[in-house]
């Protein structure tokens, strides 16, 4: 009998198959993936059909950035195996890899019908009605996964944030606090529990969450910035200049932490570093009429009113409708100029943009 040959000894009987896929799955779990789908594919050669390998192999080819090809090879093994909730799971997976949103979800639903008891399937699957747009079918989801699983932490912040973007802020602070009952050091859920808190107006207890987030995500750019908002709503711009610093830090191209630090800055009366500040706002985000406007403002107070008018300038060719704001800030601020009439002021900065 002549031997088959790839350099792979000849798979005689089913122990040897079973002992060359311990071999391929070890390679595969040690990152080793090249010889782990070379292994995969020799199995399969020899027993096309062989269910778990072409699985294995399926998810070994999403992992390295192939989508379509893990899509037909899982559909595939659907076909051997059509009552795998994890095959479903993984070709849904696929999908949503390879764009294909609609067929992804369905792929979900199905493994979820195959599955009853899967917490973490209702889960997944509430994660796709909302990038769906299906908020109401999320929730329901995100219920289900709860009544199977209380503990699933991701579940209660989930539901939480579907119920917040529904207008049930009550309910969905319920649950962002649930989800921090069941998993105390999660920062995400921290954060999305300041946003509601803040959106409620309860300032206090925002600062507190947002406080929370950072410490257990520190790394958290978007926490680090709503601290800031929070805090310099509070009155504390050193606090909140602080945490713009650090969202900087760790995003430096987030231009809306810069401005914000210029409003802080501004606020602890330190006018040059604000106009820096806005100014490198404007640099990340060009035409920005609200910098350009709080940079006038920042000139004025320096008693650079050439600048500040310069400033104001940009912004009116920009945006006309920010005439008024202009005006407020000419005439209110003790250093700038009382312009009695507007009209005037109007032409100077139309002319001065010009």
């Amino acid at each position: 009998m002549g031997r088959e040959g790839t350099g792979v000894k000849a798979a005689t009987n089913r122990g040897d198959l079973d002992r060359m896929l311990a071999t391929a799955h070890e390679q595969h779990r040690g990152g080793n993936l090249a010889a782990a789908e070379k292994l995969y594919g020799e199995i399969l050669r020899r027993q096309p059909r062989h269910a778990k390998t072409l699985h294995l192999l399926a998810v070994l080819v999403l992992q390295t950035g192939r989508p379509e090809a893990a899509i037909e090879l899982l559909e595939r093994v659907a076909l051997i195996e059509p009552n795998d909730a994890e095959i479903q799971r993984n070709l849904a997976r696929a999908l949503a890899r390879a764009g294909r949103s609609e067929e992804a979800t369905a792929a979900l639903e199905h493994a979820a019908a195959l599955s009853p008891a899967d917490a973490l399937l209702r889960l997944e699957l509430g994660n796709a009605y909302v990038k769906a747009g299906k908020r109401q079918e999320a929730i329901a989801a995100y219920e289900e996964a709860i009544h199977l699983d209380e503990t699933l932490a991701e579940a209660h912040l989930n539901l939480g944030v579907a119920l917040r973007g529904e207008g049930k802020a009550a309910e969905a602070i319920a649950s962002m606090r649930r989800a921090i009952e069941c998993r105390p050091a999660y920062g995400e859920a921290h954060y999305n529990l300041g946003n509601a808190l803040q959106a409620a107006g309860d300032l206090p207890a925002a600062v507190t969450a947002f406080r929370q987030a950072v410490a257990f995500e520190p790394k958290l750019a978007a926490a680090h910035f709503n601290l800031g908002i929070a805090v310099l709503k509070a009155g504390a711009a050193t606090d909140a200049a602080g945490a713009f610093r650090e969202a900087l830090r760790l995003r430096p191209d987030f231009a809306e932490a810069e401005f914000n630090l210029g409003n802080a800055l501004l606020e602890q009366g330190d006018a040059a570093e604000a106009a820096a500040s806005f100014e490198r706002a404007m640099s990340l985000k060009p035409g920005w009429v609200a910098a350009s406007c709080n940079l006038g403002i920042a000139r004025q107070r320096q008693g650079r009113l050439d600048a500040a008018r310069a400033a104001y300038a940009a912004a009116l060719a920009a945006d006309p409708t920010c005439f008024p704001r202009i005006v407020n800030s000419l005439t209110a601020d003790a250093t700038g100029e009382l312009w009695l009439d507007f009209e005037a002021l109007r032409r100077s900065l139309t002319e001065k943009s010009s």
